[in-house]
């Protein structure tokens, strides 16, 4: 949506962000909250560890009631440990230290904390997320919360496993609607050269392609001054976009769209178009498979969108 919110409006779309950082946080607690209080759990140590990371860096914005932060921390320690991010382990075990320890968990923290002082101060270097923005990796803690630490960029998370995606938002000028940006990334990029007749000529349109890539040239022109800044396209540069490589998250008004690039197109992703979260394509047609409903918001692909 283009143009200055009205003051009504503006102070929904406020609202509906607190909520929606509400139903993230909640959706993903479950796996914390049956690996501390049932028996057994289905999900993987990997999963656990990115879910506790990304609990723990929401609960710096403050606490969300019904979370426990013993049961994200300690989650973070034993996962940690067992992954090989010692230097998180540790700052767990600090995070730790403040916090009202239930006794049937106290033997096991502990045993822990002995065993996490023996290991090296370090994280695993292939633990280490990845920015897609600035090529930087970031620390598994980040005081920042759930961004890079280097350019601010809001990490895009696939809600199973929790692991980030290799995406990058970008936003559209302001006199080009939702629709018109929508067709424009519909179209195919045009070619350089009409008749590709052999590998050299094909070779040649590619390279004409990259060197026209609007985010390579936009990171060109914007690294020796500003990478927070946001990532802002015109309708050519919209047309030179592969439309296999970017998500659209179409909401309802007064909510803009948002527009992703995935920057590793090799990387499969699946869209939920009811809840516009985004999942690595594997992990959301097993669980479709399993259980006939999107695994956020438990819609079918039969059911009516906005």
């Amino acid at each position: 949506m283009n143009g200055e919110l009205s003051n009504r409006a503006l102070k929904h779309v406020t609202q509906f962000h607190a909520l929606e950082r509400k139903s993230l946080a909640y959706y993903a607690y479950q796996a914390i909250h049956r690996f501390t209080n049932e028996p057994f759990t289905s999900s993987l140590p990997e999963a656990l560890f990115n879910i506790a990371r990304y609990l723990l860096h929401e609960t710096l914005h403050g606490p969300l009631n019904g979370i426990s932060r013993f049961a994200v921390v300690y989650s973070l320690m034993k996962y940690a440990k067992t992954l090989g991010a010692y230097k998180t382990a540790k700052h767990a075990v600090t995070l730790l230290q403040s916090l009202k320890i239930p006794v049937q968990f106290q033997e096991s923290v502990n045993l822990a904390v002995l065993s996490i002082r023996a290991q090296p101060y370090q994280d695993a270097e292939d633990l280490l997320p990845l920015c897609c923005r600035c090529s930087m990796s970031n620390p598994l803690y980040n005081p920042r919360v759930n961004c890079c630490i280097h350019c601010g960029e809001n990490f895009i998370f696939s809600f199973i496993s929790f692991e980030i995606l290799p995406l990058v938002e970008f936003y559209v000028e302001e006199d080009i609607s939702a629709a018109e940006a929508l067709q424009l990334i519909k179209t195919e990029p045009p070619k350089a050269n009409n008749e590709l007749k052999n590998g050299e000529d094909y070779q040649l349109y590619e390279n004409d392609r990259q060197s026209t890539d609007p985010f390579s040239s936009y990171f060109y022109s914007h690294q020796l001054r500003d990478q927070t800044s946001k990532i802002i396209l015109n309708r050519d540069a919209l047309l030179q976009l592969k439309p296999t490589e970017v998500i659209v998250c179409r909401w309802p008004s007064p909510l803009p769209s948002q527009y992703y690039r995935n920057f590793l197109p090799d990387v499969a992703l699946k869209h939920c178009k009811h809840s516009n979260k985004i999942f690595h394509a594997d992990d959301y047609e097993l669980h479709y498979l399993q259980k006939n409903q999107c695994p956020f918001c438990r819609s079918s692909r039969s059911s009516p969108i906005f």
